[in-house]
């Protein structure tokens, strides 16, 4: 169909483009890019040919058209323009594409221009006449009837420099206005070019059968046209790169998809389909949304082609640089298998980029970070979650989507809820896993065996918005180690939990950074099985927790603390020795120590900041934050400060309690008295300090002052009992 539609305020458009860029404009669409300005030549020079002959003529200027240049140009009697100076015009007209050279139909019949009267004009103007600036060629067939006929027809062709061509009909024979072509196409005639752009063949359509004082303006690109396939295609050597990154180019397609993957996104399709058929139109203001543009318009696109982390995009300014030029065209899906767009076949999934494809009864297999996996018997693919409501796992499904590439994969991103036809909800069957049983089954990375497997798994509700306000803290029986795991509800925790609540939950056993949870996708598999109780926090030494080597349970950790993973425990009387906000990804940590053991807990600091110096025991839940085991309280109760509280006088000690500009001072704690060697030493193995003590027994602290610069020093403990470094 013809399209009547206002394009940025500058007229109407009719057709086009085609596979080279060019469209056309036409008084009888009632364009306004386009007038009827007769420009009369007769009188000029002329070119006589013969019946059903043709002849050559200097244009006296490059002329530009599809992917060529000429300067001479091939006159046929017969109502035609060709470029091939050898060729021939036959009488019979045809539908475009014909001929296999650059081809303009001006008024292509049976015509008799050697008839009395009749005569064939031209003319070369450096100074066009009408309202180009710039040369322009004119033919023009004057007073020319049709073979055995006597009214004398006039119509004529203006060339521009610019590669634009107008065609012009002053007076035409009523009874033959139906036996014509008019168009123009180029020299490659396969399909796969597409640069062919017929105005009317033989009276169809019936709205483009030519009149008299008509104009039909056919125009060259302004930048070079290339098809979504070609863009697509293209590629870098050895790269999914389009080869035509950073350049500006005009294509057109159909209207597929509106603000699915972005709220400035258009995706775009050529009518076909096929491997490289699609792609985004990224529109950088949107001020007024996409306007009346809706799926099934057929668009043209004038923008920068550019690859935003691998994903091809055409970037545009604003919608003026987006024209309409038909509408309610069919919507090309491409029917495509699992496996033309896994991850595990890129190549293909290439292919498929931007492309809005079917996928027929796929079944949901599982879900994870953001996305379904679906499978078919032919592979397995990625199904993005948005835009859609949540799916059963095992449903069988179909599925319409555009192939997205987004964070290093290949995914179908679904449109809207209407893309998604649930075919059927098989009632799944999983594994029944007790805590104990996932914690416990450990590879050599500390990773429970089961990651990505979904199970059954029941357990008591010890704490719920912990460490995250989707989190709940399940407890396994009897509570201990390995009987502990967090729970994230993807959705939100549930209304009807609560602390106590003995519960059954089907999820997926995930591995997020160093902690195994259960990743709970669906709250209505979750159920209440009664009433529960809290358990009580497990009394631990502080060496569990700690996996550095100067832990006192080095090398049995990180067994050890991996263990106690998502249990709540209590370590007893740690002393606060600093803090770091920085390193734990939001979280405030208070960094404490047990003789030589180093513990990190989290804090709210609403809670008061704990003063370095000062004693606490700390309950909380074991979780990994940073690659280090940490505590987690559950609130400001579980942080109880003891006063009176001393160093772990349990086992005898040396060692380096502070360090400052004035000197070092040692805390010890020995059982019997003895002789201790001090030695400091600076980066570079000068002796900075060199002292030889007797310290009695028990517990104390000596000062040894020394003039310090701020630098990295060797501290050397030697004793008749130890001998300890520390850097």
């Amino acid at each position: 169909m013809s399209v009547v539609y206002l394009i940025a305020g500058l007229g109407l458009f009719s057709g086009g483009p085609d596979g080279g860029g060019y469209m056309y404009y036409s008084t009888q669409d009632g364009d306004t890019l386009v007038t009827f300005e007769w420009i009369d030549i007769a009188g000029s020079d002329t070119i006589a040919l013969g019946d059903d002959a043709t002849g050559t003529l200097p244009l006296g200027f490059e002329f530009p058209i599809y992917d060529s240049i000429y300067d001479s140009i091939l006159v046929g009697s017969n109502g035609a323009l060709g470029f091939n100076l050898d060729g021939y015009i036959t009488y019979s007209n045809r539908p475009l594409p014909y001929y296999a050279m650059d081809f303009i139909a001006v008024y292509w019949d049976d015509l008799s221009p050697n008839v009395d009267g009749a005569s064939i004009y031209y003319q070369t103007f450096t100074d066009c006449p009408d309202a180009y600036d710039g040369a322009c060629f004119v033919i023009q067939w004057d007073s020319v009837p049709h073979y055995g006929q006597n009214f004398g027809q006039t119509f004529q062709a203006i060339l521009y420099d610019n590669g634009n061509i107008k065609l012009q009909y002053l007076v035409l024979d009523p009874n033959y206005t139906t036996s014509t072509t008019i168009g123009i196409h180029a020299a490659d005639t396969s399909s796969a070019s597409g640069k062919v752009l017929q105005y009317v063949y033989n009276g169809d359509p019936a709205e483009h059968t030519p009149e008299d004082s008509m104009a039909i303006l056919f125009v060259a690109p302004e930048v070079p046209y290339h098809s979504i396939a070609e863009i697509q295609g293209t590629m870098i050597p050895g790269s999914d790169s389009s080869a035509f990154v950073g350049d500006t180019v005009m294509t057109s397609g159909i209207v597929v998809s509106k603000g699915a993957k972005t709220g400035k996104g258009l995706h775009i399709k050529m009518p076909d389909g096929g491997p490289y058929s699609g792609i985004m139109v990224f529109v950088l203001d949107t001020t007024g949304g996409f306007g009346d543009l809706a799926l099934g318009d057929k668009i043209v696109v004038t923008g920068v082609v550019k690859e935003y982390y691998g994903y091809t995009e055409l970037v545009v300014p604003s919608m003026d640089n987006v024209m309409v030029v038909d509408t309610g065209q069919p919507i090309p899906v491409d029917t495509i298998t699992a496996s033309m767009i896994s991850n595990d076949n890129p190549d293909t999934a290439e292919m498929y980029e931007g492309v809005l494809v079917y996928l027929d009864s796929v079944v949901v297999d599982s879900q994870s970070n953001y996305y379904y996996y679906i499978s078919d018997p032919t592979g397995t693919a990625l199904l993005s979650d948005d835009n859609i409501d949540p799916l059963t796992i095992g449903s069988s499904i179909r599925v319409t989507g555009i192939d997205l590439y987004s964070y290093g994969e290949y995914k179908v991103l679904a449109r809207s809820n209407d893309d998604i036809e649930v075919i059927s909800e098989p009632a799944p069957v999983y594994p029944v896993l007790t805590i104990d049983t996932i914690q416990r089954t450990m590879d050599t990375t500390y990773s429970t065996v089961f990651v990505g497997d979904t199970a059954v798994v029941t357990g008591v509700v010890a704490s719920i918005g912990v460490a995250g306000t989707k989190n709940v803290f399940l407890a396994g029986n009897p509570y201990g180690p390995y009987n502990g795991i967090i729970a994230y509800f993807s959705q939100g925790i549930p209304s009807f939990l609560d602390e106590g609540d003995s519960v059954e939950i089907t999820a997926v056993i995930t591995e997020y950074y160093g902690n195994t949870e259960l990743f709970v996708f669906d709250t209505t598999l979750v159920s209440e099985l009664g009433s529960g109780t809290v358990p009580d926090p497990i009394l631990i030494p502080a060496g569990y927790v700690d996996t550095s080597e100067s832990s006192t349970y080095y090398p049995v950790q990180p067994d050890t603390a991996e263990a106690y993973e998502h249990v709540l425990v209590k370590v007893e009387t740690l002393q606060v020795t600093g803090y770091d906000d920085s390193n734990f990804y939001g979280w405030y940590m208070v960094q404490a120590a047990k003789a030589s053991d180093t513990v990190y807990f989290k804090i709210d600091t609403a809670w008061g900041i704990p003063a370095v110096g000062d004693y606490y025991n700390v309950t909380g839940y074991v979780v990994t934050r940073a690659g280090l085991y940490t505590l987690v309280p559950r609130a400001a109760t579980d942080l109880e400060q003891v006063t009176g509280a001393s160093e772990d006088l349990s086992r005898p000690f040396v060692k380096l309690a502070s360090m400052d500009r004035n000197g070092i001072v040692i805390r010890y704690n020995l059982s019997e008295p003895g002789n201790v060697s001090i030695r400091v030493y600076a980066i570079n193995g000068r002796l900075i300090v060199n002292r030889d003590l007797r310290l009695n027994s028990g517990y104390g602290e000596v000062r040894i002052p020394a003039i310090l610069r701020t630098g990295v020093y060797i501290v050397n403990f030697n004793g008749t009992k130890f001998k300890t470094i520390v850097r």
